[in-house]
């Protein structure tokens, strides 16, 4: 059996697959005629987004136990709610790979999430985390996950809500096998 791969390969494969995925958002965008604004590689928003997809795999690999998890989330949810922008709602889809090619996974991503993320609200801002976690002999388990901040609705934010209640919203994983 192979040994894991090395650091320096992840990071390379890592800023392949992140560059890839942001040029198909923005390419689709784009030719719709809207904007796209990206939250940086390191800002708080991003890092924790990577954060949720550890909490994924863990759960995923069984190291968490149901309950263990569902306590860890909403944890994680109380922290990002002090990253988000104010009065804005989020929405996030994560999504798992059993590959690591970049142009594979930007097309899967391009063809199977255009509804999430062709928002054409105003002031949208979008988060991109991408995790990759090594096992003996190869890569075998990518997540993804793209995140969307929606602005709320005036009559949303002149209620007495705010933004520690915005609308939260993590959608059910999508999973790209190495067969698809």
């Amino acid at each position: 059996m192979a040994p894991p791969i090395r650091s320096h390969e992840i990071k390379r494969v890592k800023e392949d697959i992140t560059k890839a995925v942001k040029f198909g958002v923005e390419a689709h965008r784009s030719g719709a005629n809207l904007q796209t604004v990206w939250k940086g590689p390191k800002d708080k928003i991003t890092k924790h987004l990577e954060e949720f997809l550890r909490l994924k795999e863990r759960k995923d690999k069984e190291v968490l136990k149901p309950h263990e998890y569902i306590e860890q989330y909403e944890h994680w949810k109380i922290q990002l709610k002090k990253y988000m922008p104010e009065y804005y709602k989020y929405q996030c889809l994560p999504m798992f790979f059993s590959f690591s090619e970049a142009e594979r996974i930007k097309s899967a991503v391009t063809k199977e999430a255009k509804s999430f993320f062709m928002v054409e609200e105003k002031d949208i801002i979008f988060a991109l985390a991408c995790k990759i976690f090594p096992y003996p002999g190869e890569f075998n388990s990518i997540r993804i996950a793209l995140a969307v901040f929606v602005p709320l609705p005036d009559e949303e934010i002149s209620s007495e809500e705010g933004s520690q209640d915005a609308d939260f919203d993590d959608l059910d994983e999508k999973k790209f096998d190495e067969n698809e």
